[in-house]
């Protein structure tokens, strides 16, 4: 039998013995373990058995569990290993004690029930509790309940990446189809604006979108979920044209719910049979939409700072522009060759992003720059570019300022470095000169050898090439620069729709 030493805490000295799987920790009064903590979630951790070992499970708690030291979402436990919920930790041991302080009695080893039941039930993927299930007990509701921890689980690892809203929401709707087997099932959310329910998505896809207004009423109204076993004779529901029209039987609907407001709902429904769901169905559906609710609110809040963080990008995109009319849509040209050359060269996303926003802030330290050099007519005098190589430092400087653009920051400060050192602000060399920055460079030299200045006449593209190879090895990476040409050719000859 598997044990769990008290070593720390409140706990220190208690023994506890899992006699089935999952074993859950937390505050619930319904776990396996209870410890009353505040550092300790409601439901905190459950610990499995499983074909390949023991693990130890964080159910997405706020403080983490910690196993050996270390804080983790999943991990394989053995004898003399520590896990620590809150300031509680206990010594893992299977086969009987290592510690002479505390001795097992026999009566306290349960015995094993070897019916038939119980060995089916132990086939359930990833367990085996034929070992911990005692006579008697109600195999299909611990059944039951092992796939309620099993799907709230996957509810909380949905809910680990909230960047896309969409995404979200789909990943949402898709667990409460797969688990319950509606026949039409619907994610809406509440318009901050009008307070209006909208629908953001549904399953099937091809699906009539109607739901009973007098059942979502309900919900936004009692801040409750709503179940009907048989909804066509349920009286509550008697006026609703819609449930007679879709000849609706059975009903959930659920709020989406956030630690202070309701966002939306869940709503599935299933025309074909009566007492399809049960109180069973309707809490685990609760539970679901309250994890989801949580989910959606931060998936929203992201949404917003995106947000809020282009207006800040677009607002110094527009000072740029405003500062140096002579350069104007020189910012968005770099960008897109900087994004040519990266697509051609198989970036990453993330790194895609922090390109896209490099190349077109790369000009930002011009805004410091005195008028007398942005707007001079004429080739600038040595004395006069030195004060304009001042640019690509302070462009840094100025972005260091926002958090989101620390990754933003190098590639911008070097962008004007030679790979044979000759560069500025800081003389890099070769491999020393980070890759967006090469890449920016490659872009930011072919615009402004096409575009016409005050001082000389833009370049075509074929001369402008010339000029790419005649620096190349110099200045430019040659392996980028034949890169680039490449793709930019490729560019010109595909037709634009």
């Amino acid at each position: 039998m598997i044990t769990l030493l008290g070593v720390k805490g409140p706990v220190e000295g208690k023994t506890f013995f899992l006699k089935r799987f999952p074993f859950q920790i937390g505050r619930d009064p319904k776990s396996d373990l209870v410890l009353n903590e505040s550092h300790v979630s409601l439901q905190h951790a459950i610990v499995v058995k499983e074909d390949n070992g023991i693990f130890v499970v964080d159910l997405g708690s706020t403080n983490g569990t910690l196993v050996n030291g270390k804080q983790t979402p999943r991990a394989a436990v053995k004898d003399g290993d520590t896990i620590q919920v809150g300031s509680s930790a206990f010594q893992v041991a299977s086969g009987g004690f290592t510690t002479s302080k505390l001795a097992r009695t026999p009566a306290e080893t349960p015995p094993i029930d070897d019916t038939a039941e119980t060995k089916a039930f132990a086939t359930l993927k990833g367990f085996d509790q034929t070992a911990y299930l005692q006579p008697g007990e109600d195999v299909a509701q611990l059944r039951k309940s092992h796939e309620a921890l099993r799907i709230l689980y996957g509810a909380d690892s949905i809910m680990e990446d909230v960047r896309d809203l969409e995404a979200t929401l789909s990943k949402v709707i898709d667990l409460v189809d797969d688990v319950f087997d509606a026949d039409r099932a619907f994610l809406m959310l509440i318009d901050p604006e009008s307070g209006e329910l909208r629908f953001q998505t549904e399953r099937p896809k091809d699906a009539e979108i109607t739901v009973s207004a007098t059942i979502s009423a309900q919900v936004l109204r009692d801040h409750e979920s709503v179940l009907s076993l048989d909804a066509m004779s349920d009286r509550r529901f008697a006026a609703a044209q819609s449930i007679m029209k879709q000849g609706v039987r059975s009903v959930m609907c659920v709020p989406l719910k956030s630690a202070d407001r309701i966002l939306g709902m869940i709503y599935i429904d299933k025309a074909s049979q009566v007492n399809r769901y049960d109180e069973d169905d309707l809490k685990l559906l609760t539970a679901i939409g309250s994890k989801a609710g949580v989910g959606v609110e931060n998936a929203l809040l992201y949404r917003d700072v995106q947000s809020l963080f282009l207006s800040t990008i677009d607002t110094i995109i527009d000072t740029i522009r405003a500062k140096d009319v002579y350069t104007r849509g020189h910012s968005e040209r770099v960008r897109n060759y900087s994004v040519l050359l990266g697509n051609e060269l198989g970036l990453d996303a993330k790194q895609m992003q922090t390109l896209r926003l490099a190349a077109v802030l790369h000009d930002v330290g011009k805004i410091g720059m005195p008028d007398r050099l942005l707007y001079n007519k004429d080739a600038l005098r040595p004395e006069e570019y030195e004060e304009i190589k001042v640019h690509a430092a302070q462009g840094a400087d100025l972005l260091s300022k926002i958090d989101r653009l620390k990754d933003v920051v190098p590639i911008v400060r070097h962008h004007h470095e030679a790979l044979d050192g000759s560069g500025y602000p800081d003389g890099l060399k070769g491999d020393q000169i980070p890759l967006l920055s090469k890449i920016i460079a490659i872009a930011d030299t072919f615009d402004a050898c096409t575009t016409d200045r005050p001082y000389q006449k833009g370049m075509s593209d074929e001369q402008a090439i010339g000029i790419l190879r005649k620096v190349s090895g110099k200045h430019l990476d040659p392996d980028l620069v034949e890169t680039f040409i490449r793709a930019l050719q490729r560019d010109r000859d595909t037709p634009k729709v």
